[in-house]
This record gives structure tokens, C-alpha cells and sequence, in this order.
């Protein structure tokens, strides 16, 4: 096969490429490898394909042994990135595993266990958050009558709250645990 200037044959998909399509391979004598990249490719993904387990095992043993060099590296981009990094956390805050992870951030933070009084009565169509009625008791309310209860400190949100328990269950939650 002829080779022009700037150009080579790639024997697996027969055709002549400019250079710029085959990886750098010291080892042979143009400096260039065998296959074009295309090739490389699919011929990685097929050995790939056959040898998923190896391959995960041999990364998995590769980061054990390279722990601090990828927290440093982790470390170094969060450096180099701090916009992206703002970015990607704004983003998934929006998301439903953004939003679970930050109630369970706020619920581990405030240590509160809680016990359901009574199971949520709401279709599962309408949005549901607990209330604390102490710390240790919740109560399930619809979202945004919930939300409409927030500011203030945390007693005044319990009052406001309370009394649209008492609306919507007629549970009068003073006199409950007054007594």
C-alpha cells in the first residue's frame, strides 16, 4: 500500500486517514499506532463488553491503592472549579434527590426523631410534610399548608401550625399533652 504524506492506511476498516485520526505508539516506527482511533474504539468496547467484571475489579483494586492521590486530585479541581462546583450543587439542589438529601441534612442536624402520631390520611397525589408537634411526635400536613405556617422562631411556627391542626383535625394539640 502506497502511503502519501500526512496520510495513513488503517488495515481494520481499510481506509487511508490523515494522521491526525491514529494515536502516537512509540513503539512502532512511524510513531503512530496500527489502527485509526475509530478503531481503537470499537475494538476497546468490544474487549470491554466481554470483560465488564475484570474491568471493574481492576479499577476497584486501582482506587483502594490510590486513595490519597484521588483526594488530592478531588481537592485540586474543587480548587480550580469553584464556579463549576457552584453550579453543579445549585443544580442538584433542584433535583428530588437534591431536595431528600438536604431534608435529611436538616432532620440529621436537628437530631430530632420522630414518631408518626397517626399515618398520613392525604391522597398520594397531594404533597405531604410532617410536622413536629414536639420533638418526638409529627404529624402529617399537606406541603403547602405547612409551609404557609413558616416564619418566625420554631414556637411560633409550632402555634401556627397548631392551630390549623385543629382546623383540619380538630386535635387540639395544647390541651392533648396539658393534660
Amino acid at each position: 500500500m502506497k502511503q502519501y504524506e500526512g496520510y495513513k492506511y488503517c488495515p481494520r476498516c481499510k481506509e487511508v486517514l490523515p494522521i491526525i485520526m491514529f494515536t502516537k505508539d512509540t513503539h512502532k516506527i512511524d510513531n503512530l499506532s496500527l489502527y485509526c482511533k475509530d478503531c481503537n474504539c470499537n475494538r476497546f468496547k468490544s474487549w470491554l463488553d466481554k470483560n465488564k467484571e475484570y474491568d471493574k475489579e481492576r479499577n476497584k483494586i486501582w482506587r483502594d491503592n490510590n486513595i490519597e492521590y484521588n483526594l488530592e486530585r478531588v481537592k485540586e479541581w474543587r480548587e480550580n472549579n469553584k464556579d463549576l462546583k457552584r453550579e453543579y450543587e445549585k443544580n442538584y439542589r433542584k433535583t428530588n434527590s437534591g431536595k431528600l438529601a438536604k431534608h435529611k441534612t436538616r432532620n440529621n442536624r436537628r437530631k430530632l426523631k420522630s414518631i408518626e402520631l397517626f399515618i398520613n390520611p392525604f391522597p398520594e397525589d397531594i404533597k405531604v410534610e410532617y410536622h413536629h408537634i414536639n420533638n418526638l411526635l409529627v404529624i402529617p400536613l399537606p406541603k403547602g399548608l405547612h409551609q404557609a405556617c413558616n416564619g418566625g422562631t420554631t414556637n411560633k411556627h409550632r402555634e401556627k401550625c397548631n392551630k390549623k391542626i385543629l382546623s383540619l383535625y380538630g386535635l387540639d394539640i395544647n390541651k392533648l399533652f396539658s393534660e
